[in-house]
């Protein structure tokens, strides 16, 4: 399989050029959670309260039209999109999305996909990026200085003097989306953060591990912040609403692995999870989903090993070129029920 992707990458790759961009007849909008949950600190800004998604399906259910993704091309390809359709999806797989969004989308019966990373699956360890919110973030002061080397190139931060402070300012909730780092503390976890999305998982392993020792805190999952289990897998996909689809082994970023590299993490993420729910898995989306984390060996190898759609996570209109494997996505972040029906609604009359 490998050497077939790497023989003739340009008689292969020209095989997803050959539609013409051109808008939907009917437009589709597809929106992007990672978690519902309140927490303390939410440095990422992934977490919808449980009260702020009720009042986003009930929106959904009352002003739009609710469609599962496997059925969104499908629904192009017979010109049968509905007016105003409206598709939930989730990355990475945490435990949250079983006790705290199912229960709502079943209530407003509302489908969703939830594409799951595999590599934390059964094991005590939390997404780095909770991690180091947890390292860095929780009571205590931080060592004066911290000195460390990635892949030869050695890194220094100073924050002697600094006042010990949790990830909130003002009582609220700082995020790496805000224009300022209030405190070093804030400073060193957004230069942290963008060193380590572009590693390896083997050298981000050895990041997390010197940082644990730097702050002498133990390495393992919070209740808060771990992902499923198989079992929950399997109840979260019971009953039919909610789909599973595929996010990687490790939630790296694909477009700076070789293709054999993408192949193993595509390809055994899948094979997990249809080795939990005996059923077949279609759908996947891209770690992070810029642009610039996926690329065309990546596309390859996904129509190789027969996934049949892939989400983004940028924002656009549906276009026929999106079909298949460049489905965009808008991420939705912690807005009430108020503000989030007044962004749906200004999208559909925008595009």
């Amino acid at each position: 399989m490998i050497a077939r992707l790497l023989a003739s990458p340009r008689g292969i790759l020209s095989r997803f050029r050959r539609f013409r961009s051109r808008p939907l007849g009917s437009k589709a909008l597809i929106l992007l959670y990672h978690r519902v949950a309140e927490l303390p600190s939410d440095p990422q800004w992934l977490c919808v309260t449980p009260q702020q998604f009720a009042e986003h399906l009930d929106s959904i259910r009352r002003h739009f039209y609710p469609l599962r993704l496997s059925e969104l091309q499908a629904r192009f390809e017979e010109h049968k999109l509905p007016r105003k359709a409206v598709v939930i999806t989730f990355d990475d797989g945490y435990s949250d999305n079983l006790y705290q969004a199912k229960p709502l989308l079943e209530k407003y019966e509302v489908p969703a996909t939830v594409f799951i990373a595999t590599g934390n699956i059964g094991k005590s360890r939390e997404f780095w990026w909770d991690e180091l919110d947890y390292l860095l973030f929780s009571d205590g002061a931080l060592p004066e200085s911290l000195e460390i080397t990635i892949n030869g190139k050695t890194h220094r931060w100073t924050l002697k003097d600094e006042v010990d402070s949790l990830g909130r300012v003002d009582g609220v909730r700082w995020t790496v989306a805000m224009d300022f780092s209030p405190t070093r503390r804030h400073q060193l976890y957004r230069e942290l953060a963008a060193i380590i999305r572009d590693l390896d998982e083997s050298t981000r392993e050895s990041v997390m591990e010197h940082l644990a020792g730097w702050v002498n805190k133990p390495r393992a999952a919070r209740v808060t912040h771990r992902t499923m289990s198989p079992c929950e897998i399997q109840e979260l996909a019971a009953g039919g609403l909610v789909d599973v689809g595929g996010h990687t082994v490790t939630h790296s970023v694909l477009s700076l692995q070789s293709a054999a590299e993408q192949l193993k993490e595509i390809a055994e993420s899948r094979a997990t999870l249809e080795d939990i729910l005996s059923r077949r898995i279609d759908t996947f989306s891209y770690p992070f989903g810029g642009r610039g984390d996926y690329n065309e060996t990546t596309k390859a190898v996904l129509r190789e090993v027969g996934l049949s759609l892939a989400c983004a996570n940028f924002e656009g209109p549906l276009l026929s070129s999106s079909f298949p494997y460049d489905l965009p996505r808008f991420i939705v972040r912690d807005w009430g029920g108020e503000e989030f029906l007044e962004r749906l609604t200004a999208w559909f009359k925008g595009q």
